[in-house]
Formats: C-alpha cells, structure tokens, sequence
C-alpha cells in the first residue's frame, strides 16, 4: 500500500511494501559485565556463541567485559538479559545501556 502527500506543488509517494519499518527498528545496547575472579575468558567465550552479540570486549575498570548487541525490540534484548546472559556460570552483574543514536559506527560516520 503507498501513502501520497501532495506538499508545496509536488507529491511524495511511499510505498510502505519497499520499507517495513518495523523489521528496520533496532535496539542497540551496550552491556557492561561483572565477573567473578578468573572467570573472564569462559564468560567471555559464551558470549562470542549468541548471534545477536556484535562485539565482546575485556575492559578495565568497575567491569570486566563489554558486549555491543543488536536486537529487534526492548523485548527481545530483555529477553536475551534475563534468559541467556543470566544462566551464564561466573556473571556477578551487568549494567545495560540503550544506545540512542550513532555518529560513528564500524568505523563509518553517520
């Protein structure tokens, strides 16, 4: 189905069967984990196997690894949080942040 807006002497036309909104919406994160000692490599190596999972990064500071993720919806990534990432031996804790908006990603400006 398209949609026609006629604005200032010309007309738009979107055909909302090229683009389906609601397969492009993302939910980008970025989790912060917590692990217990000598645990970051196994952590580490159970993460990489999840396919929404971008990124798995050993880090300094009060985490110890990182993960970028991608998912189609609040629910899934939710889903993701409370199911797989928390049956993971050794996750003491994680802190996620919802990635809002990108200027640079994969080394390509937006």
């Amino acid at each position: 189905m398209a949609s026609v807006r006629k604005t200032k002497g010309y007309k738009k036309q979107i055909s909302t069967e090229a683009v389906d909104l609601e397969e492009q919406a993302q939910t980008r994160a970025l989790v912060m984990i917590k692990v217990a000692s000598g645990m970051g490599d196994k952590v580490a190596t159970e993460l990489v196997k999840f396919e929404r999972v971008d990124d798995v990064y050993a880090i300094t500071g009060d985490s110890d690894l990182a993960i970028k993720v991608n998912f189609g919806s609040p629910k899934d990534l939710k889903q993701f949080l409370m199911k797989d990432v928390s049956s993971i031996d050794g996750i003491e804790n994680t802190k996620t942040f919802l990635i809002m908006d990108a200027y640079k990603d994969a080394g390509l400006t937006i």
